[in-house]
């Protein structure tokens, strides 16, 4: 690396790059180009010229790199070194690189400044000719302003620009765009000249704006204007509006314009489009369109076709039929001239054949005698090799002879050898009988230590308690329960246990969901553990409100059980030992059933016998209506050492919303003493490893909960909330239901439906090409838009759908064989860049299980 010494190194720092095609008779090697380069504080620079003269070569597997990126997509490099040899022996530096130091650039990351006129609002359609990215969010610069950020559909071949949500600029609200002055944020865009010698504008991240001042513009189109307002219960929520439900529409927006509850504008814009709308006059012109495309319209277009032929296309009809004889004249025309060079052709194909055939005659002579000339040739040759052959086989046998002469002589020293071996094994074998009769003997001897030492114990025991009134009245109190029992007599029930007070609530409760999410962050900000950013944490209190369960998965030693109890430190519900409203509950191997998480009513003594895990008393607490106020939490550790959908099993029916109220069955004879009632502030988390000692995860049981997976590597940055109080109190558990539980006027997004439309076809589709196909049930799909609508609002649109993907669907993967593979493939190339969570997971399945004869598992 010293004869480039004028050059920056980049080697150690992350840079951002695009393909550069591959070798011409080798696809499977190829180049990238370097474009950009990350800093350590995260800052991005154009990378200058001549520091990668030859790209960065790929020397294996660079088909994998043209299937994962699109052509002119940019896309992250972790790592590249210089290959010192090639950068010696030609004087330029040359560097190299391996695949799985390549993955999708974050799709908040550099994007794309489009110089390009604004659309008009009203349908955002952009003019006939203009390219721009979909999917990924971009800016438009249209004179002196930037607007954005906007997305892109493409329809009908057009593009149309829709405001796209983001949280990083605050008082943004949906559908608006930020106007900046392109004077203000020119030095925060990086500018790059293509190799067409084209420049492109790339902002680095929306965040490097965010400080900066902007105006804010209503870009919502007609039809979303139609939908926003027939969601607020005034009109019919549809885009094409019937004459009758535009004019209650109509009558609607005048008393909300008595009321001003609405802004001013979109009631004007709304306004406009009804008027217009409701004095169109080709109203009657579409209801004659509806009708000629029902059944009946269509009899009556034929018959009045047929009776009216003459005055409909008569004239039309005799210029058809003279153009089709003008057209008739050309073509014969054309026939004769290529029937005459036919025959022409055939003339000349006649004439070369005729030689062909005589030199084919000529050539097979010549060939025959070559072939007498040859075989003579080669029965001098056998001739003279049958006297070498004798030679070389006399050879060989006087060398096998000596070889044999030797074997025999090694014979019979390996036997004198083998006679000494047998008389040595014959004295270890009595060797080794004395020795085992002697280990016998110090065996006995340590089993009558033992039984001493077990009496000697006895004898101490029973002197301690002789000796301890206490202890003594405890045994006299056995004795009694055992005559007790037999004499038929009733025992009393066990004693009410006392339980520490619950929480108390803070007094100063969040007032937003951003702001709990803050209080929480700083928590765990106050502890070494695991690294969570804003939309983990959002996503981790988005499960455990409207998941009576949820799932912690991940390899040992990331964090699950760690991450649940900082949860309940951080919501200031208890300690590790099952105090107030959070318990630890360790699950052993071999549980089978709810006598061992809860317990069983024994018979013998007349009463409920609790098991030791404390759940039973936990739960018991919840009909006190102190305890109701804050969550309550229950971690099980470890869930899948045993079966959780046996000894779960009392709960797993409570997993659906509107079960909750139901009560669990203890199995006491009093009715009413023997329902245990859990309360809606109760929820489950649980952490499961997966490795041969554990449990497989039943689909009822995926079916019913999420699975959050934690990676070492999954949050780059910290949540940076130190400026932030963590709560002094319990939460109040309405106020998670308030921030994290839909309401009726949430909506999925349009591009979340399709994305989720999209991966379940694809999943379900029953085809032999593809396999056992995986069936998305109506609860899951409730769910997974239950946690978009929420989502949405604290996080971007691609992030919340990534996040339902990866812990909804993905984990219900389950399949083998090469057909079962092309449909996990398939399913790849949907998820694309833009859902980067849940296509590392399912590159993780593929790749596992092409290592596992072709057996893909979720876990």
């Amino acid at each position: 690396m010293t004869i480039f010494v004028n050059l920056p190194n980049y080697t150690n720092q992350t840079l951002i790059v695009r393909k550069n095609g591959s070798k011409q008779n080798d696809e499977d090697k190829g180049w990238l180009k370097p474009l950009f380069v990350i800093a350590d504080d995260q800052t991005v620079s154009v990378l200058e010229l001549g520091i990668y003269p030859n790209g960065i070569y790929i020397s294996k597997a660079y088909q994998e790199i043209e299937k994962n990126f699109n052509n002119g997509e940019l896309f992250i490099l972790e790592r590249h070194m210089l290959d010192e040899d090639r950068s010696q022996t030609f004087s330029t530096p040359h560097y190299f690189s391996l695949v799985h130091h390549t993955k999708s650039l974050n799709p908040n990351m550099m994007l794309p400044v489009i110089e390009a006129s604004l659309p008009n609002r009203e349908d955002g359609l952009f003019q006939q000719g203009v390219v721009l990215p979909t999917k990924d969010a971009f800016f438009i610069k249209d004179g002196s302003k930037v607007y954005g950020p906007l997305t892109a559909q493409l329809e009908d071949g057009q593009y149309r620009a829709l405001p796209k949500k983001t949280q990083a600029l605050r008082g943004l609200a949906n559908d608006d765009l930020a106007i900046y002055d392109y004077s203000v944020i020119t030095d925060f865009l990086l500018t790059l000249n293509d190799d067409d010698g084209r420049q492109i504008i790339f902002l680095p991240s929306i965040k490097t704006i965010s400080a900066l001042p902007f105006e804010k513009l209503d870009y919502i189109s007609d039809d979303r204007l139609v939908a926003y307002f027939n969601s607020m219960d005034i009109g019919r929520n549809s885009r094409f509006l019937a004459k009758r439900e535009a004019q209650k529409l109509q009558d609607g927006l005048k008393h909300q314009q008595k009321i001003k509850i609405m802004p001013s504008d979109r009631l004007s814009r709304l306004e406009s489009i009804l008027k217009e709308y409701l004095g169109d006059s080709d109203v009657g012109k579409d209801i004659i369109r509806t009708y000629l495309k029902t059944d009946e319209g269509k009899d009556f277009l034929s018959n009045y076709v047929a009776k009216n032929q003459s005055s409909l296309i008569g004239e039309e009809l005799d210029k058809i039929k003279n153009q089709i004889g003008e057209q008739r004249s050309e073509l014969e025309k054309s026939l004769n001239q290529l029937e005459e060079k036919i025959a022409s052709k055939r003339s000349e194909f006649h004439t070369i054949y005729d030689d062909v055939k005589e030199a084919t005659v000529e050539a097979t002579e010549q060939i025959k005698q070559r072939k007498q000339l040859l075989e003579q040739d080669l029965a001098a040759l056998e001739a003279q090799s049958e006297e070498e052959k004798q030679n070389i086989l006399a050879e060989q046998q006087r060398d096998k002879q000596e070889k044999i002469d030797a074997l025999s002589d090694k014979i019979g020293s390996l036997g004198q050898t083998i006679i000494s071996k047998k008389t040595e094994l014959v004295e270890i074998e009595q060797r080794m009988n004395e020795a085992s009769t002697i280990i016998d003997l110090q065996g006995e001897q340590e089993y009558l230590n033992r039984d001493i030492d077990r009496l000697k114990r006895a004898v101490e025991s029973h002197s301690k308690t002789l000796s301890d009134p206490e202890k003594l009245a405890e045994a006299m109190a056995q004795v009694k329960l055992v005559n007790d029992i037999l004499n038929g007599r009733k025992l009393t029930p066990t004693p009410t246990i006392i339980c520490n007070p619950a929480p108390k609530l803070d007094d100063k409760q969040p007032t937003s969901a951003m702001d709990l999410i803050e209080q929480i962050a700083a928590s765990f900000e106050q502890d070494p553990g695991k690294t969570f950013n804003n939309d983990e944490l959002v996503n981790i209190l988005i499960c455990f409100t409207q998941s009576f369960l949820s799932i912690f998965s991940g390899p040992p030693g990331v964090g699950k059980t760690t991450t649940v109890i900082r949860l309940a430190d951080a919501m200031n519900l208890g300690d590790l030992n099952g105090q107030q409203n959070f318990i630890y509950v360790p699950v052993g191997r071999g549980w089978v059933s709810s006598r061992d998480t809860l317990g069983f009513f024994n018979s013998l003594r007349d009463c409920y016998q609790p098991s030791r895990t404390g759940l039973y008393e936990f739960l018991r607490r919840n009909e006190e209506e102190e305890y109701q106020k804050s969550p309550r939490l229950i971690l099980l550790d470890e869930a899948n050492l045993s079966s959780i959908e046996h000894y779960w099993s009392d709960f797993l029916g409570l997993s659906d919303m509107e079960a909750r109220s139901r009560a669990i069955d203890t199995g006491h004879p009093n009715r009413e003493e023997g329902l245990l009632r859990i309360g809606g502030n109760v929820r489950f988390m649980a952490t499961i490893n997966n490795d041969a000692t554990t449990e497989r995860l039943s689909p009822r049981l995926l079916n019913r909960v999420p699975v959050i997976t934690l990676d070492a590597d999954s949050s780059l940055n910290s949540t940076s909330s130190l400026q932030f109080n963590k709560l002094q109190g319990a939460l109040d558990y309405e106020l998670l239901e308030k921030f994290f539980l839909p309401n009726e006027r949430d909506e999925m997004s349009v591009s979340d439906k399709l994305t989720l439309d999209d991966i379940v076809k694809i999943l379900s589709e029953a085809s032999p090409e593809l396999g056992l196909p995986i069936i998305i049930s109506p609860r899951k799909r409730i769910a997974i838009q239950n946690y978009c609508m929420v989502a949405s609002q604290h996080m971007e649109n691609e992030e919340a759908i990534d996040f339902a993907i990866a812990q909804h669907i993905l984990p219900s993967i389950e399949g083998f064989g090469v057909p079962f593979r092309t449909r996990l493939e398939r399913l790849r190339g949907r998820l694309g860049n833009q859902l980067p969570r849940s296509k590392r997971i399912l590159d993780r399945i593929i790749s596992s299980g092409s290592d596992f004869t072709n057996s893909y598992s979720f876990f």
